[in-house]
């Protein structure tokens, strides 16, 4: 999906935010010893970023983390990250309907609506769960001045959670 120079930026940026933590892993842990996979905390996002770098830091092909740290930088904000984590596990799992559901999100707070729902769509034919897509898609189709559509998507969100 990102090609060419935005790639090589997100793919710098995600390195950046990623080193560091593997540095200090690797601080942490004597050679030879077994690793800890860190507890995921529950609901602060910021959190839930620096648990997922960690994870990263110790398999950068682990598309679970890739997705969970893009959901979590697009939590606090940082859509450019997040859209570097998602680009790495899209090209480890072009299939993955979670993925592409996720990269919609981020397209959504990046004001790319169009781009969004097509990911959208694809990601419900590969089977993403209607929780992780329905506010969003509203939220895209609001953006594009389609009120009704968006309304029944956001009904539909609702029912899977509050906010």
């Amino acid at each position: 999906m990102l090609r060419g120079k935005s790639f090589n930026r997100l793919c710098w940026l995600t390195l950046s935010l990623i080193w560091p933590c593997r540095a200090a892993l690797a601080q942490s842990f004597p050679p030879g010893t077994t690793t800890v996979v860190p507890q995921l905390p529950s609901n602060d996002p910021a959190d839930r970023l620096s648990a997922n770098l960690v994870l990263l830091s110790q398999n950068p092909k682990n598309v679970s983390a890739l997705i969970d740290a893009g959901r979590s930088a697009i939590a606090v904000g940082d859509y450019a990250a997040a859209l570097s984590f998602l680009a790495r596990a899209e090209e480890l799992a072009p299939s993955n309907g979670r993925v592409k559901a996720a990269i919609g999100s981020a397209l959504v707070m990046v004001e790319n609506p169009s781009d969004a729902l097509r990911l959208f769509t694809e990601a419900s034919a590969l089977g993403a769960p209607e929780s992780e897509i329905a506010g969003d898609r509203g939220l895209a189709h609001d953006l594009l001045g389609d009120n009704r559509i968006a309304q029944r998507d956001y009904q539909t969100a609702l029912r899977f959670r509050a906010d």
